[in-house]
């Protein structure tokens, strides 16, 4: 194994560490941000094998970043940028300028982004211009400077101080970290002065506000249109291969031929989908993106996740891999792709000054997700649902009208297309028609009710035995990297499209196992699999119940398989019908005693009961509804939901939950602690800190000693180094930025300088004491989107915590599978 580790040594690629990981088996190499690691070979998709300080490991990619790449990828801004969501230092630059030795006379900046005046006593300024700076203490963060003989107030934040002179280049200041409060800071929304506040500028801004929340809308009805366009282009593109692939097969006379075929078209639309993946913008254009968009929405940047280029290789590619024919899905995807669209469209001119607003944007990114999700099935309330329950943590209220909107656009747009080039299709009706009755008498609603409950109880072991096989084939992956089929991730890709085409070859089993998923739920809901009505005539060619058997069977072991496969997949709608099938199956042997029983209702029971153990979501049972228009049978369909969540919540965590361990993504799992547990059990006691006025000595000191705590992003400050009493927090580059002003300060003065005491500028910081309630941590890091805080106890400061720690504190009391 060494000789081949040194062999793939020469790859040249080096990482940085942006989120810590701990090794959680030894073929794992634990990290901190801030390392520096070279790549030796890229084992697969996730997890790449690295060495650093002379240790070898695996180590998660999406914990790292090239070496040389920008941190904000997606944007394409820099993080001073007024459109970045993250505040700016304004009064940090405005306390370094008034400190600084040669600028107690004349201070002066430079306009960075052109800034127009709307009122009276405000200033316009344009890229580059010379500001002379007259009073740094105007309310709201705004300043008083003149440029020529103009004078007037604007936004510091338009514009970079130049701490020493008007002639040498800005300092830069850089953003201070997402958890800090901005006591210090001000933000990047349209805001007038105190002073400006007359009667008239009032009007304006309400009109204001009118205008945007009429932008909002536009941009909500824009967003749902583009999403159900682009949902249908891939249906229609996905129905043409489809039929492409079966017309063949009935033109070839030869049985031979006619595999070949059916395998051959099979095989290179999965290439071309693997092909465009791997070119696009791997690896983030892999699997369902439901576990990316999770950490996403918790606070964790992943820059060039929601990039257009990524947009394109995941629509290009799912399309190809689900006409394929492989068990693949397009419902999670959808989230991915949906969030994407919202991205891109924010980055119009016309949108994308919205994005100055961080709440709005995550809004805005949630709304997208609601309408991927709705556009896809047409199904607004459940997408709505769905996108909430499995990416988000905590929703604002507005996020539910602007999904609403988003959502129930993007289910029109979707209906309009297939009520125009779709035959017999109704715009208003479901998309699957139900054929099932409804029990006429009592005693036969009340066994249904029975039933459907124990067919719910009975699908959280047959999820917990999908997660696990998913488990267990991830980690051969990671144990047995130089095995072929994981080594070359084509030729497992070819091993499962093979193996794909042989199980859906329809003169093999017969002509059910080659319908698509929705053609096989349509089949699946209704009440005779034997009528002309089921678009497979031989459903019993080996028996009902053999038939049955044989497709889950098939069904669950590619699933399995073909979900780990480097191709964009989703997995609601290939395990929407293996639920079916489940719940089709005991309708069925059901049937032998009663046959009134409503055999269709089963399987949408079944159905929703094992796509919600599954994903941990009630609303599998209300897009079951929204599908299938049977609102008649929506408490049995609802009742084994519930009773499988039950069971499964004390099984198993969610399969996305499973995959983001899996994957080494940092996100902290939404899970109940013991409440017994406290702060001091998963803090790390002494952090770094800095006294408020600190010698300059005293700041160089602790710059270089600032790699050697790569893993405490925020420095602490105190009152003093014996009491410790805390006030706030910095970032390492505000105290670099500080540090190296004050040595400018003092250059040329001697040995005597470096004694002289500087008074810092720092920002409120979250911190709890040491007593506090885990469960009470845990809540504000998940809901607050918070990556560290500072413990104390009696107000001086002994320890912090960051998400890692909880993280791992999880992890151990759970035992989860991640």
């Amino acid at each position: 194994m060494s000789a081949d580790v040194e062999a793939a040594a020469g790859t040249g690629k080096q990482l940085v560490c942006k989120y810590q990981h701990d090794a959680q088996d030894d073929t794992e190499l634990s990290i901190e941000p801030g390392d520096v690691v070279d790549v030796l070979e890229e084992t697969s998709d996730d997890w790449w094998l690295v060495s650093h300080a002379g240790r070898r490991g695996l180590v998660p990619v999406h914990c790292c970043r090239p070496v040389g790449s920008e941190e904000d990828e997606d944007d394409g801004k820099s993080a001073a940028s007024p459109d970045s969501p993250e505040v700016e230092m304004t009064d940090i630059a405005a306390q370094i300028l008034r400190n600084s030795h040669k600028a107690r006379e004349t201070m002066f900046a430079v306009c960075t982004h052109p800034f127009e005046a709307i009122e009276e006593g405000e200033l316009s300024l344009t890229a580059g211009d010379a500001i002379t700076l007259l009073d740094l203490d105007q309310p709201n963060g705004w300043w008083l400077g003149q440029v020529g003989d103009k004078k007037g107030i604007f936004p510091a934040e338009f514009v970079a101080p130049q701490p020493q002179d008007g002639h040498t280049s800005p300092l830069p200041l850089p953003s201070p970290s997402p958890d800090l409060t901005p006591s210090l800071t001000c933000d990047k929304k349209r805001r007038l002065p105190s002073s400006l506040s007359l009667p008239m500028p009032v009007n304006r801004v309400v009109k204001y506000l009118k205008l945007q929340r009429l932008r909002v809308f536009v941009f909500l009805v824009l967003l749902g249109f583009v999403c159900g366009c682009v949902s249908y282009a891939m249906d229609l593109y996905i129905k043409l291969m489809y039929s492409f692939r079966r017309a063949g097969v009935l033109r070839i006379n030869y049985y031979g031929a006619k595999y070949i075929y059916w395998a051959a078209t099979m095989v290179f639309s999965v290439f071309c989908s693997f092909v465009l993946a791997k070119l696009v913008n791997p690896p983030f254009t892999l699997g369902s993106g439901v576990p990316e968009m999770k950490t996403l929405m918790s606070g964790i940047e992943m820059p060039g996740y929601l990039a257009f280029k990524t947009l394109v290789g995941k629509v290009l590619s799912l399309s190809c891999a689900i006409g394929s024919g492989m068990f693949v899905g397009k419902q999670g995807p959808m989230v991915h792709i949906g969030a994407m669209i919202s991205h891109a469209l924010l980055q119009v001119p016309g949108f994308h000054d919205m994005t100055r607003s961080r709440p709005l944007r995550s809004q805005l990114l949630a709304t997208g997700m609601v309408a991927g999700i709705s556009s896809h099935f047409g199904t607004p309330i459940g997408g709505l649902m769905f996108s909430i329950e499995v990416a988000t943590s905590f929703v604002a209220t507005n996020t539910y009208w602007f999904g609403c909107v988003a959502a129930v656009v993007g289910a029109i747009t979707t209906r309009l297309y297939y009520n125009l080039f779709e035959d017999n299709y109704n715009l208003w009706g479901p998309f699957f028609h139900s054929s099932s009755p409804v029990p006429e008498k009592r005693i036969h609603y009340v066994y249904s009710m029975l039933i459907c409950v124990c067919i719910g109880v009975s699908s959280a072991p047959l999820a917990v035995l999908f997660i696990k096989a998913h488990w267990v084939l991830a980690k051969l992956r990671k144990r047995f990297p130089r095995f072929p089929l994981f080594y070359w991730p084509s030729l497992y890709l070819l091993a499962v499209a093979i193996g794909t085409a042989v199980v859906t070859f329809p003169e093999l089993f017969g002509d059910y196992m080659s319908l698509t998923p929705y053609q096989t739920i349509k089949d699946l809901i209704s009440q005779d699999l034997t009528s002309s009505t089921c678009a497979a005539k031989d459903w019993d060619r080996w028996n009902v119940i053999g038939s049955i058997l044989i497709l889950m069977f098939c069904r669950f072991v590619l699933t399995v398989l073909t979900v780990s496969a480097p191709i964009p997949c989703g997995l609601y709608v290939t395990n929407l019908v293996i639920g079916m099938l489940w719940g089709r199956l005991i309708g069925e042997f059901l049937k032998y005693s009663d046959t009134d029983f409503p055999t269709g209702v089963f399987a949408m029971a079944g159905g929703a009961a094992y796509v919600g153990c599954l994903t941990h979501t009630i609303s599998s049972a209300v897009i079951v509804m929204e599908l299938t228009g049977q609102t008649s049978n929506l408490m049995e369909v609802l009742a084994a939901t519930v009773a499988g969540l039950f069971v499964m919540g004390l099984l198993s965590r969610s399969i996305f939950d499973v995959m983001i361990g899996l994957r080494g993504l940092p996100y902290l799992p939404d899970v109940e602690l013991d409440e017994n547990a406290r702060v001091a059990d998963v803090m790390a006691p002494g952090p770094l800190f800095v006294t408020r006025l600190p010698t300059i000595e005293e700041l160089s000191q602790l710059c270089a000693k600032i790699g050697e705590k790569a893993g405490q992003p925020v420095i602490a400050v105190v009152s003093d180094a014996d009491q410790k009493l805390f006030l706030g927090a910095l970032t390492k580059d505000q105290l670099k930025v500080q540090c190296e002003a004050a040595r400018a300060q003092e250059e040329g003065k001697g040995a005597k300088s470096q004694k002289h005491r500087v008074a810092l500028a720092y920002n409120a910081h979250h911190s709890v004491m040491d007593t506090s309630m885990l469960t009470h941590l845990h809540f504000d890091m998940v809901n607050m989107r918070l990556q560290q805080v500072f413990v104390t106890r009696k107000g001086r400061l002994v320890g912090w915590a960051s998400r890692t720690m909880i993280k791992a504190h999880v992890q151990k009391l759970h035992k989860i599978l991640l």
